[in-house]
């Protein structure tokens, strides 16, 4: 469980410094419906670390906020912990 019980989460595959697949879902979807999430890691020619964010499979309804959650929740909190000052939404 996420956000105080509003994200609960499956973990399905983790492959060390490269992937993290979970099956998450939403308090307010309806019963049975997860969505999939990949994290992808990578490193730049630079060596910066790069992360790939997919999730698929969310409730059409349910979209905008899914998306505000990621980035008001886990990527501003990730910069903060990182210590990164600006991040990149794609």
């Amino acid at each position: 469980m996420l956000c105080n019980g509003l994200v609960r989460g499956t973990q399905i595959k983790l492959e060390r410094g490269k992937r993290i697949q979970q099956k998450w879902r939403m308090e307010k979807w309806n019963a049975g419906t997860y969505s999939d999430v990949r994290m992808e890691f990578s490193e730049d020619e630079d060596g910066l670390a790069k992360l790939v964010l997919t999730q698929t499979g969310i409730p059409a309804e349910h979209r905008y906020e899914t998306e505000e959650h990621w980035r008001r929740v886990i990527l501003e909190r990730m910069k903060v912990v990182l210590g990164i000052g600006t991040a990149r939404y794609i």
